[in-house]
């Protein structure tokens, strides 16, 4: 069965939503193993439509650049009780 371009687009849409979700790219193995994976995207289907899980980040960054922003965005770091307690403290 050959591969249309239109399913490889989908993969790639639905994968760079997907990690956008997580907000990072696990390795191939780790990847196999979540359990909320998006449904019809193992690691050999993504084998088979796309060729590599290196082709499929290459094709995600250059179609989805705004989605490949957002999954390697450094998480912002929440302040610690600490620090939330030291803040809220008024010099008398």
């Amino acid at each position: 069965m050959a591969i249309r371009s239109s399913q490889q687009r989908k993969l790639v849409k639905d994968m760079a939503m997907f990690f956008a979700e997580i907000g990072e790219i696990p390795r191939p193995r780790e990847y196999e193993k979540l359990p909320n994976r998006p449904f019809g995207a193992r690691l050999r289907e993504i084998n088979r439509v796309v060729g590599s899980w290196q082709s499929l980040l290459t094709k995600m960054e250059k179609d989805h650049p705004d989605l490949w922003d957002l999954i390697h965005k450094p998480a912002e770091k929440e302040p610690s009780a600490l620090e939330k307690l030291s803040a809220g403290k008024t010099e008398v």
